[in-house]
């Protein structure tokens, strides 16, 4: 949780930051945190993940569901009115 109050400000209020504690961190909350503000080569380094490698326990589920309504209505004529 720590590394994502750090590198997430707006999970912030989310997490049940006080007021007062908000107030403390004003900086990261308005600027970002403080990384962003030296080159991209200092920058944490995150691990990617590939979706279709089976080894990063992600279980990945698709469900499609399709629903299909017909509605057929019959008019039969009553009678045929001539307008002259």
């Amino acid at each position: 949780m720590l590394k994502t109050l750090i590198f997430s400000p707006a999970d912030l209020p989310s997490r049940g930051i006080s007021l007062d504690e908000l107030k403390e961190k004003e900086s990261l909350w308005l600027r970002g945190p403080v990384f962003l503000l030296q080159s991209i080569e200092r920058w944490p380094k995150q691990p990617l993940l590939n979706p279709y490698e089976k080894d990063n326990n992600i279980i990945q589920e698709h469900k499609i569901y399709i629903d299909i309504y017909v509605n057929q209505i019959t008019v039969e004529k009553i009678h045929e009115v001539e307008i002259t």
